[in-house]
């Protein structure tokens, strides 16, 4: 059995693309990777793991317009490590998974919303942005 069919090959997120075993890539991002251009292939998932704070009303929000047919949300702002349980108002990381499923270029942009300067649409005070640049699996 190849290493596609193996329970490694399903560990390793290995797909079979076209009739050709490929094994699928995480790229991890995070704040820093702001702005840097990001190459991947179909099939690898991207993570982005950001600070917010919800409670205070400051959270990320996907921009889903700019990802095009290219990437597909996979996971969308789970928290992965939420404020202990006596730390009302704390903050945390959220994170959010998204695939490459064609190929071609899409902006991943997020903005950050501050509510608690609530006008009817809030405007964002920052925004995270990449560029994804998809390839076909070799």
């Amino acid at each position: 059995m190849g290493m596609c069919g193996s329970a490694a090959g399903i560990a390793l997120g290995a797909l079979w693309i076209g009739g050709i075993c490929a094994a699928a890539q995480t790229v991890d991002l995070g704040a820093g990777e702001a702005g840097a251009p990001q190459h991947v292939q179909v099939g690898d998932e991207l993570v982005l793991r950001l600070y917010s704070n919800p409670s205070t009303g400051t959270h990320w929000r996907v921009d889903a317009s700019t990802a095009g047919p290219v990437l597909e949300t996979v996971a969308d702002g789970r928290p992965i490590d939420p404020p202990p349980r006596r730390s009302v108002g704390s903050g945390g990381r959220y994170e959010w998974r998204f695939r490459a499923i064609a190929t071609g270029e899409a902006t991943l942009r997020l903005q950050r919303i501050e509510a608690r300067a609530m006008p009817a649409d809030p405007a964002p005070v920052r925004v995270f942005s990449v560029v994804v640049a998809a390839s076909a699996a070799p």
